[in-house]
């Protein structure tokens, strides 16, 4: 997975989990899964209370693996827990490092569909989704505690995300933990409408154009799996007299739906300027949202962690729009291209005059009115890359930070298995949970209320994605 990390502070997701009936969260399954790369900040706590048994896998010598539930703890005042498992066994995981979201396509999870469909069915159909009851009775391992419970479900994701066999003829490994696990992997599939769809995210959330612009700067298309007019969309911090407008010109007053086109309309006489919006809305989060470590604000290769609860939430992002009445408007954005083996970056130009850059030693002229660049910045797997576009002037206009790590094991044979002494542990959350998800720096805004859900049946995932941008 490849993370970008932002340097504009504009853009922001917020989350407010509430208490839910299993009736909320059937009529709230529609919306389909996504991850969000700009979502909750954490800090590993280690695995789980009572979460103490250790696996023997074919392949890792005579090492004993700590597998079970872990815990994260969402950063900010009186944030929750979650529940995680691992799955990137060849890559280190330490007490206190960090960790954000990423996108569930941006890494193996998207790129092998089958054993990321099979990792989404064990979370849905095992411990702590299911209860150890529950696992007893579909299994017959009597005996199952919920330290086993978690073993096996930890061990059988590791079948699918690093190929790593639960090994069959240790004695180490106990018999209950070996029927669960059998059991998951024997039926572990790929549920139709288990992929990853956007819920709620802008087309492009970082737009410019000339205050002449009709209907205005735009379009801000609005993409969601929420049927209806039910998104809420309203300026943020603008000039007086901004204003957002449909693309018939008129004022929102209303909420909005997928498909629907937002533009940012200046004031009158603006020459120059720059405004934020927001749209919002609700739906339900399942297990399955991806975390990928962080150091001083850029991702580091690092055992990714995967979300093994539910919960309804509600969710925001922001848009950004700029104007001005002469001269070239650039404007850059990098995507993640794993397959590719790198990070496109697009140029566009909406203003009245040709714009010069040089990225990666290549200098390359984005036309005016319109006009659009792409390149593909090679980066190797593991490497850490600072990528910087300079203008004419030679001064830096946008950088873009991070990491690649595609792959689930590492390959600068810096990689570790879980560590060989449990962390301490952090109290087990009494079920399921889910933290919102907030923005990167001062303006995320963090709330947390309600129980977990227990989810039944297969349950999409639901996340704000918002294309990466930097200042």
């Amino acid at each position: 997975m490849i993370r970008i990390q932002e340097r504009r502070t504009a853009a922001r997701l917020s989350a407010i989990t509430a208490a839910s009936a299993l009736a909320t969260v059937a009529a709230l399954a529609a919306a389909a899964p996504a991850m969000a790369d700009d979502g909750v900040q954490a800090t590993y706590k280690g695995m789980a209370s009572g979460q103490t048994n250790k696996v023997k896998l074919t392949g890792h010598g005579e090492k004993d693996i700590p597998a079970g539930l872990m815990n994260l703890q969402v950063k900010g005042s009186g944030a929750p827990t979650l529940s995680v498992y691992c799955i990137d066994l060849e890559n280190p995981v330490g007490q206190g490092d960090n960790y954000a979201e990423g996108k569930w396509d941006d890494t193996w999870l998207g790129k092998r569909a089958d054993d990321g469909g099979k990792v989404k069915w064990i979370l849905l159909n095992s411990y702590p989704t299911k209860t150890v009851d529950q696992l007893k009775a579909a299994t017959g391992a009597s005996g199952l505690n919920e330290s086993e419970a978690g073993a096996a479900t930890q061990a059988a994701i590791w079948h699918f995300s690093d190929h790593a066999d639960l090994d069959p003829g240790d004695k180490k490994n106990d018999p209950d933990v070996k029927k669960v696990y059998d059991w998951l992997v024997q039926n572990a599939k790929v549920e139709p409408g288990e992929g990853t769809k956007f819920s709620l995210s802008l087309e492009k959330d970082d737009l410019s154009g000339k205050p002449s612009d009709n209907p205005g700067v735009g379009p801000f298309t609005v993409k969601t799996t929420a049927g209806g007019k039910d998104i809420t969309a309203k300026i943020k911090d603008a000039p007086a007299g901004t204003k957002l407008v449909g693309k018939d010109g008129k004022e929102i007053t209303a909420k909005v739906g997928n498909g629907d086109e937002l533009y940012v309309k200046p004031p009158a006489d603006s020459k120059k300027g720059e405004a934020t919006f927001e749209v919002s809305g609700s739906s339900s989060v399942d297990v399955g949202r991806v975390f990928k470590g962080v150091r001083n604000g850029q991702s580091v290769a690092s055992q990714l962690l995967i979300l093994a609860g539910s919960t309804p939430v509600k969710a925001t992002a922001d848009g950004t729009a700029k104007w001005a009445t002469s001269g070239a408007l650039p404007a850059f954005t990098a995507d993640e291209k794993c397959d590719e083996g790198g990070v496109e970056i697009t140029a566009t130009n909406k203003g009245d005059e040709d714009f010069t850059f040089t990225l990666d030693g290549k200098q390359t002229v984005v036309a005016k009115n319109g006009g659009t660049v792409k390149q593909l910045v090679k980066v190797a797997e593991d490497q850490k890359y600072d990528i910087k576009i300079v203008g004419p002037d030679n001064k830096v206009l946008k950088e873009f930070t991070g990491v690649v790590d595609c792959k689930p094991a590492s390959t600068t044979g810096g990689g570790g298995t879980p560590p060989t002494t449990a962390p301490a542990a952090s109290p087990a959350p009494s079920g399921p949970e889910l933290a919102q998800t907030g923005g990167n720096g001062s303006n995320s805004t963090l709330y947390m209320t309600g129980g977990a859900v227990l989810l039944l049946g297969g349950g999409l995932v639901f996340f704000v994605v918002r294309r990466r941008t930097a200042q």
